[in-house]
């Protein structure tokens, strides 16, 4: 039985990078488990019968998607009540820890909403555990949806979340200095050393980096994981869960990969003094021809640097495995309190539909997880959603991790490696034993 993990890179994805993924997940708390099974149980049956105003049912969903973030929300909510005469939706969006902070408050109170937006992952499995949302297993729209975007909304061999949307990390990159320089994307890792050396004899930064907390290396590792780890070890992290794989002498080619670049100068000049905003400064006005970076921040680059010409590519492996890093962004949940589950499952159908989520999609700069989903991406985003749709893609990292504090361990070992403190070996170790002291627990 397979319990979801917490969604990687949180802390600084999500608020301290970049705010596009809707708020900063470690911040939550676990939320009431006050209620036992069979208490919410009898409290759902109870409200079988809707709420109606009239003869209108009215549906209430919260999320953390606001302001610039919305999206294509209103008008999906308007699409759906078009289909659904006599169901109104009334959304509220609340951003970053507001948001996280309002739902454990209302779950505590019985006041949540009937459909609840919630962060994939450890999130999810407390409100799973205490009989609070509702198992959505047997949904017919649950077929549809890839199966590596559902782990992350199971708890217990349970599915209790629509996985709404991925988002992906991979590396920007300038079309025209590669243009000019015969560069075409590397798809193999010397492929990739080969165009740093070529664009650094040119003057140009190959890779624009920010580490002075760490967050660029990290966002690396992570991104170079799918095809150097996991393309040929899949069951790395069953292993790793049950204390029977190690990070020390697994991931130390990659590591010794990565690391070799900045030693070869391909990164921005002291790098573990950089901050993001400068870095992505420098890629925006062609001063470093690449970046490792979410693909939510593509429409930002777009506006900020209209003029700029650039797409992205997944990083390969020495031996050519070319993974996509992604990960799901939003997941739907119903209250298992909610008067009008009949209508809120409607509502979760609705969104999971392919030519649904080919409109949220496209207002977020996302991926489908809808198999049958052919979202209108941006010409640049094509290689990664190619990637994420034939299945060569693995989660981000600590989401299949049962100890996520051991990614807690990247930034600061990154910043130890970069700044001559310690080495692979001990980079590695501390991982491991940050694994084995939250498996003795």
């Amino acid at each position: 039985m397979k319990k979801v993990a917490s969604v990687v890179l949180t802390s600084f994805i999500c608020l301290s990078v970049l705010s596009a993924c809707g708020g900063n997940k470690n911040e939550a708390e676990s939320p009431s488990a006050s209620a036992s099974p069979s208490a919410t149980q009898q409290a759902s049956e109870s409200a079988a019968q809707p709420e109606a105003q009239g003869d209108t049912i009215k549906l209430t969903a919260f999320g953390f998607k606001a302001g610039a973030e919305i999206g294509a929300m209103d008008e999906l909510n308007a699409k759906f009540e078009a289909e659904n005469p006599g169901i109104t939706v009334e959304y509220e969006g609340k951003p970053g820890a507001e948001y996280v902070a309002l739902a454990k408050t209302r779950f505590a109170s019985g006041d949540a909403a009937d459909i609840v937006m919630m962060h994939p992952g450890a999130e999810i499995a407390p409100y799973a555990e205490a009989g609070q949302i509702v198992d959505l297993t047997n949904e017919p729209w649950a077929s549809e949806i890839a199966d590596k975007a559902k782990e992350v909304t199971t708890f217990d061999g349970k599915l209790y979340a629509l996985p709404n949307d991925m988002a992906a990390l991979a590396v920007f990159y300038n079309k025209k200095i590669f243009g000019d320089l015969g560069i075409e994307t590397p798809r193999k890792w010397d492929d990739l050393v080969a165009a740093a050396e070529k664009i650094k004899a040119s003057g140009v930064i190959p890779f624009s980096m920010t580490n002075n907390d760490g967050s660029g290396a990290k966002l690396a590792l992570y991104s170079m994981a799918p095809s150097w780890i996991y393309a040929a070890d899949q069951d790395f992290d069953n292993r790793l869960n049950k204390g029977e794989a190690k990070f020390n002498g697994t991931w130390n080619d990659m590591l010794t990969a990565f690391f070799d670049l900045d030693k070869k100068g391909y990164f921005t000049p002291q790098t573990v003094g950089v901050t993001y905003e400068s870095a992505m400064k420098d890629f925006q006005t062609g001063k470093a021809a690449m970046m490792v970076w979410g693909n939510w921040e593509y429409a930002n680059i777009k506006k900020a640097a209209p003029e700029l010409d650039f797409a992205m590519f997944n990083l390969p492996s020495k031996n050519g495995d070319v993974w996509a890093s992604a990960a799901v962004g939003t997941t739907w949940s119903v209250n298992a309190k909610s008067k009008n589950l009949d209508a809120a499952k409607k509502y979760i159908a609705f969104w999971a539909k392919a030519e649904n989520q080919e409109i949220w999609d496209k207002s977020q700069s996302a991926f489908a997880t809808n198999k049958n989903a052919k979202p209108d991406l941006e010409p640049g985003l094509k290689e990664i959603g190619d990637a994420i749709a034939a299945g060569h893609f693995w989660n981000f990292l600590d989401q299949g991790w049962k100890v996520t504090a051991v990614a807690d361990k990247m930034g600061p070992n990154s910043q130890g490696i970069l700044g001559g403190q310690i080495n692979v070996e001990q980079f590695l170790q501390d991982m491991d034993k940050e694994n084995a002291a939250g498996l003795s627990k």
